[in-house]
């Protein structure tokens, strides 16, 4: 079997992606918002795109004169890939660090909580720090 193969047309796709997903290019208030809001889902399509994408490269075989354009296709499409992977574990380190803070807020404001706490601490730790 013979196929034609526009590499251009992934790359576009990349190109554009990141650069609306970052905001790195001009776009509608409107697009901005989607993209801030549903950028965990967002990252994930990207994410499981490249590994399609990389399943379909890694069953082709280039013709001898287009492997080093090949290697870089597949190479760019396993960095977007690792950026849409990176990206959603900062988002997810983000929401842990905002339900930890969140958790022990509503512990704090808790009175049970205060008193463990409390207990715990002891009197006069304010006033002996370390407890030497």
């Amino acid at each position: 079997m013979k196929i034609e193969f526009n590499p251009d047309h992934i790359r576009s796709s990349i190109d554009l992606w990141r650069s609306a997903t970052d905001m790195k290019i001009p776009v509608h208030d409107e697009f901005k918002l989607h993209f801030i809001k549903n950028r965990g889902a967002i990252l994930g399509n990207f994410e499981r795109t490249a590994k399609s994408w990389l399943s379909l490269l890694r069953a082709m075989t280039p013709v001898p004169e287009s492997k080093a354009e090949f290697d870089q296709l597949k190479a760019a499409v396993e960095e977007f890939g690792a950026w849409a992977t990176t990206e959603l574990e900062k988002l997810q380190a983000i929401a842990l660090q905002e339900s930890m803070a969140s958790a022990i807020d509503e512990g704090l404001r808790d009175p049970d909580m205060r008193k463990i706490l409390g207990k715990l601490i002891g009197p006069n730790s304010r006033k002996n720090p370390g407890g030497k």
